[in-house]
């Protein structure tokens, strides 16, 4: 406890050190002041900035730049201050001199503990807008080095090598990282997106499959899976997810995935199947001809005439100018025996498609099943005035051609021995 001598010496003592020191607090005084006004000035900016961003963020960028500019007479040498500037410019599409904005931010933020990916990375998008992957691949690097925690520039790089139609490096860069970014789906899809482009579908499809798993409420995602295991040749899989997306009220009406659902379910040989996905569609959307021609084909796959002459009379309507749907009604006529009609079809068919042999090898059919061989004859060398190479045509002309010499021969003899 002190007692009162003991105060008033430390006291005294007190004084005398504050009476050394006088000399030198004015000196320190300034610089106190100095120190606290630029604290001042740079939570001012910080505090600019973040209104500045919040500006840009809600569209408003008129008011982002003036708040910018009022912060770089505060605090003219922070780098995230010309960031932001740049991004600013780069959205109003100021790309030469949003580019010299994030040059700037680089310089002030050099390549100590205050540097940071952002600038690095938007340059990087300008230069892809340039056309100049390689210099912007350099960019997306940087970023990368700066932000290796950031999947978005791991990603960047990966686009850019894809760009690059550096396939291989591509995937490399991402698998290298998958185990640390275990949960990221993004990461999946991009590598889906590299093995699709190398044509090696089964490893393309496990890379969708694994990322739906990781965003089961991004149906994009289920969309590539889909068409991927189709490429895939695993067409009861993709038909499972197309139902699935199908089922969902949102997607119930999308005909583009219909039709590739019937096409999986064609390829996995379940026509009834892929038929029925053909009636639903034309019956959401009417007037496409490629769709009822389809409908055409696989109702006289499954020998539904009716249903091929209904789909053949659509096509004649809406496309008048196709050959399919007189082929398809001459195909119903002949079977049902009305020759003329179905003949006259197979000549409109084959006026439409000039370089098609299909009518005309119709048209050689139709007459040799009604014992006219040297009709069918003519028609099949026409169809092979077409297409000299065509082998149905070629093998049906060998065949009627014996026909005909072996009917030769029967009324040769026939005449020899008076019968």
């Amino acid at each position: 406890m002190f007692n009162r001598s003991t105060l008033t010496q430390t006291l005294l003592a007190a004084t005398v050190v504050a009476g050394l020191a006088l000399s030198g607090c004015q000196n320190r005084h300034d610089e106190w002041v100095k120190e606290a006004d630029g604290r001042w000035q740079s939570l001012r900016s910080h505090v600019m900035i973040e209104t500045a961003t919040n500006q840009f963020t809600a569209g408003q960028l008129k008011q982002a730049e003036k708040t910018v500019n009022d912060a770089a007479r505060v605090d003219p040498d922070n780098p995230k201050l010309f960031n932001l500037a740049g991004r600013i410019a780069l959205e109003k599409g100021e790309l030469e001199y949003a580019f010299k904005l994030f040059a700037r931010s680089i310089v002030l933020s050099d390549t100590g503990s205050d540097a940071f990916a952002d600038p690095y990375y938007y340059q990087g998008v300008i230069l892809q807008r340039w056309s100049k992957h390689e210099d912007a691949l350099e960019r997306y690097e940087a970023a990368q080095r700066l932000e290796p925690d950031n999947p978005s520039r791991l990603l960047a790089v990966a686009e850019t090598l894809v760009t690059l139609e550096r396939f291989d490096e591509a995937a490399k860069v991402l698998e290298d990282r998958l185990d640390y970014f275990d949960s990221n789906a993004s990461m999946r899809v991009a590598l889906g997106h590299i093995y699709g482009l190398k044509s090696e579908y089964s490893t393309a499809a496990d890379y969708y499959r694994n990322a739906a798993l990781l965003a089961p409420d991004e149906t994009i995602i289920q969309e590539e899976l889909a068409r991927t295991l189709i490429e895939a040749n695993q067409p009861d899989e993709a038909a499972r997810a197309l139902k699935a997306l199908l089922a969902k009220d949102a997607y119930a009406n999308r005909t583009d995935l219909m039709r590739r659902l019937a096409a999986a379910e064609l390829s996995a040989g379940r026509v009834a199947d892929a038929r029925q996905t053909y009636i639903d569609l034309t019956n959401i959307e009417r007037d496409v001809p490629t769709d009822w021609i389809k409908l055409g084909e696989l109702s006289w796959r499954m020998e539904d005439l009716g249903g091929t002459l209904i789909a053949a009379n659509r096509v004649m309507d809406l496309a008048p100018n196709r050959h399919e749907g007189y082929l398809m009604a001459g195909m119903v006529w002949q079977k049902r025996g009305r020759l003329v009609d179905a003949l006259r079809l197979f000549d409109h068919a084959a006026k439409l498609a000039p370089n098609d042999t299909t009518p005309l090898l119709m048209r050689g059919l139709a007459l040799q099943k009604v014992g006219k061989p040297a009709a069918a004859a003519k028609a099949y060398e026409a169809a092979l005035k077409r297409n000299p190479d065509d082998k149905r045509a070629q093998r049906l002309l060998s065949s009627v051609q014996k026909e005909i010499e072996s009917q030769a021969a029967v009324s040769t003899e026939a005449a020899a021995t008076g019968y």
